[in-house]
């Protein structure tokens, strides 16, 4: 809407999971009270790297920046195909399980650039 107010909130560096170009990503609005939202500086973000919805079987894919939800639903990427490191993503959120990445058959894995098969 004309005239509202943007309100931009930057905790910290802005890490990157990601390894190689190209990545294609779909837009997601993140709904205040997500269960997947941790609380970082007092305020409740679904934090980048973030296996989404869950870590398991119903994963769809991977957060690609912060998205904070304190104040109400935020819009964010959540990454279904490209290659992720995975080091970095489980540094940032939480290493994936074979579940997730079985899950996500887009998301190829690096160092080893497999993907678990069934």
């Amino acid at each position: 809407m004309a005239g509202m107010p943007v309100t931009e909130h930057t905790f910290g560096e802005r890490p990157d999971w990601r390894q190689f170009a190209p990545f294609e990503g779909a837009a997601h609005t993140f709904e205040q009270g997500d269960a997947a939202a941790t609380t970082v500086d007092g305020r409740d973000i679904v934090v980048a790297g973030t296996i989404y919805p869950t870590n398991d079987e119903d994963a769809k894919g991977i957060v690609l920046y912060d998205v904070d939800v304190t104040d109400g639903d935020g819009a964010g990427t959540l990454v279904y195909s490209g290659t992720a490191n995975e080091p970095k993503l489980t540094a940032m959120a939480a290493a994936p399980t074979d579940e997730a990445k079985m899950a996500m058959p887009g998301i190829r894995w690096f160092p080893t650039m497999t993907h678990p098969t069934a």
